[in-house]
């Protein structure tokens, strides 16, 4: 499987920039095959989520704000067959989407349910 790890390097105050060595630490650990894009401005995310080729899974790495864009993007998209999934690790403040999904609150427990569903 491709993962493809959108990062909003400032969700949480900058704590999505400071977990980036955590999440690749467990990632590359478990021999996930990924690619990891920081965002760079307000809309970034929906548009690199709409332009992901190739990948199973979309991980938004960010708040409510990011994993909105990524969601859009992925459903916006003009594929040819099945949509990549989606899946979450919550960087951001309020975090509640993840939290309404049940998607454990720390980064090192998200990254462990992504790496364990591989």
């Amino acid at each position: 499987m491709k993962y493809y790890l959108i990062v909003n390097p400032i969700s949480g105050r900058g704590h999505g920039e400071r977990s980036i060595p955590e999440i690749e630490a467990q990632f590359k650990a478990a021999g996930l095959d990924y690619q990891l894009t920081r965002t760079e401005y307000p809309g970034h995310a929906l548009k690199l989520a709409r332009e992901a080729e190739g990948c199973d899974v979309i991980i938004s790495a960010g708040g409510d704000g990011t994993s909105n864009e990524i969601l859009n993007g992925i459903l916006e998209s003009k594929r040819n067959g099945s949509q990549p999934a989606m899946a979450i690790i919550p960087v951001g403040r309020g975090n509640d989407l993840a939290y309404s999904m049940g998607i454990p609150a720390t980064v090192t427990d998200a990254c462990k349910c992504i790496v364990e569903d591989q």
